[in-house]
């Protein structure tokens, strides 16, 4: 009797290895058949200020955005006729004033950096952008400095308020 029990044991342990490859085997069948009900349903995404277009389920998309010099250049000088607006701008107060020179100015401080960090002068230009957004409420003259800005930006793939 005990090579019998030897015996079965291999044809039960073949049985539930076989058993579990079929299993396998449906289940690799069940989730192709979702994934291909899923990919007839095709999924565009195009980002076409930065060139990035993504399609698909699971598709990803890369980016990295450069500010060069003469861009770097002519926002520079955008910044600074907004900041040489402040002093002749009616409407904005003291504080408020003084807040946008200062956020105009940490903003052309990394501009003009050999390497300005991209992530650190993105959150410097977009700060500034919104308070002279803000700013603009309440002093108008400020619309064409800002417009200045948002039109070099928005070009380079970078949305403001």
């Amino acid at each position: 009797m005990a090579g019998h029990t030897g015996f079965y044991s291999r044809v039960i342990g073949a049985r539930q290895s076989a058993y579990a490859e079929i299993d396998l085997f449906a289940r690799s069948l069940e989730r192709r058949a979702k994934f291909e009900r899923g990919a007839s349903q095709a999924v565009y995404n195009f980002y076409s200020p930065v060139g990035a277009v993504q399609t698909g389920p699971g598709a990803s998309a890369s980016v990295v955005q450069n500010l060069e010099g003469a861009a770097r250049q002519e926002l520079a000088e955008a910044l600074g006729r907004i900041a040489d607006q402040l002093s002749d701008t009616i409407g904005l107060d003291a504080a408020r004033s003084a807040e946008l020179r200062d956020a105009v100015k940490e903003a052309q401080e990394e501009l003009q950096k050999v390497r300005p960090t991209g992530t650190m002068l993105m959150a410097k230009l977009q700060g500034a952008a919104s308070l002279i957004s803000a700013a603009v409420q309440v002093a108008p003259a400020l619309r064409s400095g800002y417009d200045a800005v948002r039109a070099i930006l928005v070009a380079h793939g970078i949305s403001l308020p």
